[in-house]
């Protein structure tokens, strides 16, 4: 099954955002290259220690943000130092997702781009909804306090902006 949906994981990984795809692992360098062939990755580093994880981890954040997907005790130290940890959660060890800021329930490498798509819907709808709080909500406080900051009259009795309230956000 990785071979089938690998390249179109690999792909929306891509069409995502993320630039620079790399893989760290403590495996022998053979299994470790065929395993990225078939992701179709070009930047393996086997044999890597934990700590040699973590200074990988640590080098790249300075330049851009990281994501580190693991399942052992021996990632968890890098899943931690990575912007966000990634932590399989069937066959994970507890300390990877006790480290980890999200688990895949299904092991599932694709899960990832399908939440990188939630997220950013998520992030979208919140923006689009601070947007409009803000424009309906300026205005508001704006003729409530101008007037009084100018020594004008009251525009807006107290119940005034209630009942616009009722009808702006019901």
């Amino acid at each position: 099954p990785l071979r089938r949906t690998a390249p179109r994981t690999m792909r929306r990984l891509r069409a995502a955002g993320f630039n620079r795809l790399v893989m760290l692992t403590g495996d022998r360098a053979e299994p470790a290259r065929e395993v990225a062939a078939v992701l179709g990755l070009d930047e393996v580093y086997a044999n890597q220690s934990p700590a040699d994880k973590v200074a990988a981890v640590r080098a790249e954040r300075e330049r851009a943000v990281t994501v580190m997907v693991g399942d052992g005790v021996n990632d968890a130290p890098a899943l931690k130092a990575a912007h966000i940890g990634i932590a399989m959660g069937g066959r994970g060890t507890d300390v990877a997702r006790e480290a980890a800021a999200l688990v895949l329930v299904d092991d599932d490498f694709a899960s990832i781009v399908h939440g990188i798509r939630m997220g950013r819907g998520i992030f979208d709808n919140m923006r689009k909804a601070m947007a409009y709080i803000f424009a309906v909500h300026i205005p508001i406080v704006g003729l409530s306090m101008i007037p009084l900051l100018l020594g004008w009259p009251a525009i807006f009795a107290p119940v005034h902006i209630v009942f616009l309230e009722m009808i702006i956000n019901p």
